[in-house]
């Protein structure tokens, strides 16, 4: 029987319910009727409130319910779904009484005991509709949108009183306010208010401040000088990462702040916005303080960097520039270990660079296929020291989409591990959700795998809408639940209610899981009670190069 099967004999409608309602705005699980009638099974709290549903219509079917035009619309959707057997998304308003309600809806069609389901997961857009629809101010916040905002800076621009000034554009994204709004909307509202209201308190007269989407906000401000614009970034850095007081729990969010300025013999606003968004994306891959200043001679030094690491990724393999270095993962159930191989450059200027920054130029130029080999083959060389320490260890390797494009593709697997005496089933094959990944053939070769003896992981579990339609679609043995759920879950019961959730989808289907970013006794012990099978993080270490993690392994320090 494939692992596919075996999805569909442990589906369980109640558990699986409650996940959703976790993570979207409304839910609801419709049975297919051929040939064209799709009847509610089951809905949550909410969708009775946003799209007008009532107890009574649970058995009913849409066109039952509702007026023949917004029936026939609706059940377009369903039927492009299961016609397709594939996941549809599409953008309709939330309660057919309003206009001011949007939400985004995605459709996943799935069979079990050979009849049709769609279960439909909307969540609320209605701030990025009245962003890309220029509806003037934020409701919450009563701060201008971006277009507003623009509109209104150039117009202050070219005001005699401002003649000749120089003007700096502050763009700061929250990072962990998606995390917020999965958990509690008035905490959200009270949490931008809060934002807006700190922000505000550095603006003088004339200057200006635009939330510019969910999670995004811009400062215009007229400044005298590069130094004082790099003060005021600290400065609003520091405000915003102050911890927020909410009745039930404290919140911390970290911002990345892109600077961007705009001189006046070039007044260019919607330029300088993109610059400073550009820096704000470069400000989140900066450790420490991720404040990004785009005209400062240290970001234009950046942008060498990345030039420069775009000629030389090709000769990093020649050049014996590539290491592996290994994190513990550690069976609770068992106390038994395995590893993550992780892979870094020693660049000959740079020093020791992470993959976030250099696998996304690999897989844009397709040297990923050349790395991703060698890494396979130095796993399995590095497999004969592991299993000195530990014989039945097991080492999970990350594959990127891209590498899923060869033909080739696990052909090459198969024979480089037999090529080492590698047993297939010490090898885990790790795949994040990506758009580059195409469905269709990663369906096929995971199958293949899985039968050669592998074991399929999927990563990041529950970071976007696909990891759900990936679950149906992909021969997976394993789920690593993503970091962001375990940080706050000692402290956040939404979070902790999603992870254990999470589980017993997982334990359902017959999965394990992996919970990573595990920094604390106390995530242990909540992991350990919820059945979860493994961990990983640093509270039992970092990653580090093979002989330092055969030392440790050997040393026995890591036990719990």
């Amino acid at each position: 029987m494939s692992n596919q099967e075996n999805h569909y004999m442990f589906f369980n409608e109640e558990e699986m319910f409650q996940l959703f309602t976790s993570l979207f705005d409304i839910v609801f699980l419709m049975k297919y009727e051929p040939p064209d009638q799709f009847r509610y099974l089951k809905v949550s709290q909410t969708a009775k409130k946003l799209a007008m549903l009532h107890d009574e219509d649970i058995g009913r079917t849409i066109r039952e319910i509702f007026h023949q035009s917004v029936a026939d619309h609706l059940i377009g959707y369903y039927q492009q779904a299961v016609t397709t057997n594939k996941k549809i998304t599409f953008r309709d308003r939330m309660n057919i009484n309003s206009e001011n309600r949007y939400g985004e809806t995605i459709l996943i069609p799935f069979t079990y005991e050979n009849v049709t389901y769609v279960i439909g997961l909307t969540r609320d857009i209605t701030h990025v509709v009245n962003l890309e629809n220029n509806q003037g101010n934020d409701p919450i916040t009563g701060l201008p949108f971006v277009d507003n905002f623009i509109e209104r800076l150039e117009t202050t621009q070219h005001t005699k009183k401002f003649e000749g000034s120089v003007w700096y554009l502050f763009y700061i994204g929250i990072n962990q306010l998606s995390f917020v709004q999965y958990s509690n909307q008035n905490v959200e509202t009270d949490l931008l208010k809060e934002i807006t209201n700190r922000l505000q308190r550095f603006l003088k007269n004339e200057d200006q401040l635009s939330r510019a989407s969910g999670n995004e906000f811009i400062i215009a401000v007229r400044s005298t000088s590069h130094n004082k614009s790099e003060q005021l970034a600290s400065q609003i850095y520091e405000a915003i990462q102050h911890p927020y007081q909410t009745e039930e729990f404290e919140v911390v969010v970290q911002p990345s702040i892109g600077v961007a300025k705009m001189s006046p013999e070039d007044y260019n606003v919607q330029q300088t916005v993109t610059d400073a968004f550009h820096g704000m994306l470069q400000a989140k891959s900066i450790k420490d303080r991720q404040i990004f200043i785009t005209f400062a001679q240290t970001h234009i030094e950046s942008n060498l960097r990345q030039k420069t690491l775009e000629q030389d990724l090709a000769y990093a393999l020649q050049h014996n520039e590539l290491e592996i270095y290994y994190q513990p993962k550690l069976d609770i159930r068992s106390n038994e270990f395995s590893l993550e191989a992780l892979l870094r450059w020693n660049h000959a200027k740079y020093g020791l660079i992470p993959p976030n920054e250099f696998i996304p130029i690999a897989e844009e130029n397709h040297s990923i296929q050349s790395i991703g080999r060698w890494v396979l083959k130095q796993v399995c060389q590095d497999m004969h020291l592991l299993k000195k320490v530990i014989p039945n260890i097991r080492v999970a390797v990350n594959i990127s989409p891209v590498q899923l494009n060869e033909s080739a593709f696990v052909d090459y697997i198969k024979e480089t591990v037999a090529g080492y005496q590698t047993n297939p089933e010490d090898i885990e094959l790790e795949i994040t959700e990506n758009d580059l990944l195409n469905l269709d053939a990663a369906q096929k070769q995971f199958e293949e795998l899985s039968d050669a003896g592998f074991s399929i992981v999927l990563d990041d579990f529950g970071t976007n809408y696909s990891s759900l339609n990936y679950l149906k679609e992909l021969s997976v043995q394993k789920i690593k639940i993503d970091k962001s759920f375990i940080m706050n879950m000692d402290y956040h019961q939404k979070d902790q209610q999603i992870v254990q959730m999470i589980i017993k989808l997982a334990k359902n289907l017959e999965l394990e899981v992996t919970a990573e970013g595990v920094e604390k006794r106390k995530h242990i012990d909540m992991l350990s009670k919820m059945d979860c099978t493994e961990i990983q993080g640093y509270y039992l270490s970092k990653p580090l190069p093979l002989q330092e993690i055969i030392k440790k392994l050997e040393s026995k320090q890591m036990e719990l």
